[in-house]
């Protein structure tokens, strides 16, 4: 008689091909998500952009960068905590390159500069700086901030 798969041995390969069909699915809809509110933010449909956005940087895959365009976006309409908000979330995540990551790091020091959160301002560049040595202005933005924690 052969040999016949065993049940439980059946149950696992459905299991896994359902696993794996499922996360094909999750993947297609974050990009169509992602797609969506690419073109939504050129269209000028903020809210609908942020929606999308916001969705897809719920994905691993697309949270750096979805989450850093919904920063982005309330950044530009002057809703600075939930841009700082945003460009924590987007830092959470991997960069898709080093200078990604640094620009990202400069824009989240800037916000929160705008936000009068000189601290935690500072405690971004300085992270910056230990991370990407001299960035563009790094090194002055932290020499102004400690000296105004330092009068303040």
């Amino acid at each position: 008689m052969p040999d016949r798969p065993e049940s439980s041995d059946l149950d696992a390969v459905f299991r896994d091909f359902r696993d794996e069909v499922s996360r094909d699915s999750e993947a297609s809809e974050t990009e169509q998500q992602f797609k969506l509110g690419l073109t939504y933010r050129d269209m000028g449909m903020e809210d609908d952009a942020i929606r999308e956005l916001g969705s897809a940087a719920r994905s691993p895959r697309r949270r750096f960068e979805a989450a850093s365009l919904v920063a982005r976006l309330y950044r530009d309409r002057g809703n600075v905590a939930a841009a700082v908000e945003w460009f924590e979330r987007a830092a959470e995540a991997p960069a898709p390159t080093p200078d990604a990551g640094c620009a990202l790091l400069f824009e989240l020091g800037q916000t929160l500069e705008a936000a009068d959160e000189t601290a935690r301002a500072l405690a971004v560049y300085l992270e910056l700086r230990s991370d990407a040595g001299e960035y563009r202005d790094v090194s002055s933005r932290i020499q102004r901030l400690a000296r105004a924690q330092a009068e303040g």
